[in-house]
């Protein structure tokens, strides 16, 4: 491989959607990770609002969440699961207090289970993704209401 080679296989990786490429070969190795670059992969902190026929601003399937929510996002790529298969009951369900720091959720990446991680404290508003669904880095699992300031 040589220095013009490089510029149009960023290019091609580009075009191409791929998440990761890894390339080796005698003396070189290549590898290129896409950024979150997809906007349309990545809901907004709250769905865009919709005008209704009598115009009033309301949002599709969305009833009780607002503005201001944090999305908590997947910390690898894997099947969700917001039960430890080891013990009883949810880690933290819709409606729970979490901390900063709780995990309140695995990704199970074969028989390793990631933790995911609340960036903040809060309570849970939405679970954006099913127990067992496959999930991709970065993406969407749930809201996060952040909890008001400590006075």
């Amino acid at each position: 491989m040589n220095s013009d080679t490089l510029p149009s296989l960023c290019r091609a990786f580009d075009e191409s959607g791929l998440a990761m490429l890894d390339w080796r070969a005698p003396g070189y190795r290549v590898r290129l990770i896409a950024a979150a670059r997809h906007s349309s992969q990545r809901p907004p902190t709250a769905p865009p609002a919709v005008a209704n026929p009598a115009g009033q601003s309301v949002l599709p399937e969305t009833k009780g969440i607002d503005a201001g929510l944090h999305a908590v996002a997947s910390p690898g790529v894997g099947r969700v699961r917001f039960s430890h298969p080891l013990m009883e009951g949810a880690l933290a369900g819709r409606g729970a207090a979490v901390e900063a720091g709780d995990v309140i959720a695995l990704i199970q990446v074969g028989p390793l289970m990631l933790p995911v991680h609340a960036g903040l404290g809060g309570t849970i508003t939405a679970r954006l993704v099913d127990e067992g669904d496959a999930v991709d880095f970065d993406a969407p699992l749930l809201y996060l209401k952040p909890s008001p300031p400590a006075r």
